[in-house]
This record gives structure tokens, sequence and C-alpha cells, in this order.
């Protein structure tokens, strides 16, 4: 009989806010992706109110904006040091959190985890140049909208394009239908 490894994702973002004015959409991602592994958890800087997710078993609020720097660093050390001796990630996706990224992904990899960054920034922080040495993958929405100075991060990059749920249109009131936005086209 051959053992079949659960896939278990952990994602790291910033928010998981569905009110939030510029990164509410952190929600959806998360929800897209939780329905390709048969468990997620997520660790987030900022965490408001009750949001179901498919396959999340845990979403774990770090309060990064009100905490000190290193007390910061520490937390989310510690949430990441247990999830990979309990939790055992196959996986991890940052979204937009090259900073976090940056502090655990050394950890990750040497846990044996493939780690995936989306970085959409056309100039490169500190965070995506020491990052990239330890992540698998980087994703951006257009090669454009990615610093170009590097083969080594080039050779990890994976451009997906960008796209709007068409689901979140109303068509009969020609409005974006969602709670947190009214943009007209």
């Amino acid at each position: 009989m051959f053992l079949v490894k659960q896939k278990r994702l952990l994602i790291l973002n910033y928010t998981m806010d569905r009110g939030h004015p510029a990164l509410a959409h952190q929600v959806q991602v998360a929800k897209m992706l939780s329905n390709h592994f048969d468990i997620t958890k997520i660790i987030t800087s900022n965490s408001f109110g009750d949001i179901e997710v498919p396959n999340v078993s845990e979403i774990v609020n770090i309060n990064w904006d009100k905490l000190a720097r290193i007390q910061r660093i520490m937390r989310l050390w510690k949430v990441s040091i247990r999830l990979i001796f309990t939790y055992r990630p196959t996986h991890i996706f940052y979204h937009m959190v090259d900073s976090h990224c940056a502090l655990v992904s050394p950890l990750f990899r040497i846990a044996g985890a493939r780690q995936i960054l989306w970085y959409a920034h056309a100039k490169k922080s500190k965070g995506l140049v020491f990052s990239s040495f330890f992540i698998d993958s980087i994703v951006t929405s257009t090669k454009e909208s990615f610093p170009k100075d590097s083969r080594r991060m080039m050779r990890k990059l994976i451009p997906i394009g960008q796209g709007i749920d068409e689901k979140l249109l109303d068509r009969k009131s020609t409005r974006l239908n969602s709670s947190h936005a009214n943009i007209s086209y």
C-alpha cells in the first residue's frame, strides 16, 4: 500500500479583511487557492471578523501593525516554527508580503516546503532580493510589473496575467457587485 501525502497549504498575507479598500481581494485569493489543497492554514498580519474559507482549519492573526519591530519578527518566527512542527506545510504562498517571506523563507526551505511569492512591483525590495535565494517561484501579473536586473529572479518568474473574476460583475446594474467597491464600467 502506498502512502499518499496530504497537500497542505500555508498562506501568508497582509489582511483577511473583506472590507479593506485595497486588499479585500486577499480573502478571495485564499478561498480559490484552498480549493486545490487538502487543508489550508493562514498567517495574516491583520484580520477582522469571521472569514469563512473552505478547507481552512486555522487563521492566525499576528497583529503586525500593533507590535514593535522585534516583537513582530519574534511572533512571526514563533508561529512559523510551531506550524512547521505541528502542521508540516507542503506549500507556502506569500501574497504580497515580501518582508514576511524574507523572515521565514529560510525556515520553510529547511522544512522542505515549496514556496511561492506573489510580487507585483517594478522596484525590487530588500525582502525580495533576500527571499529569492530560498523560494522556488515568484508569481507576478506581467513581466513589466517586476524588476528585471537579476537573472536568478527572472529564472524563477512566472507571469500569470491580470484578470477580474467576472462573477463579481452584476450585469443588471453594470456595477461591481461588492460591499467594498462601487465602480462603474
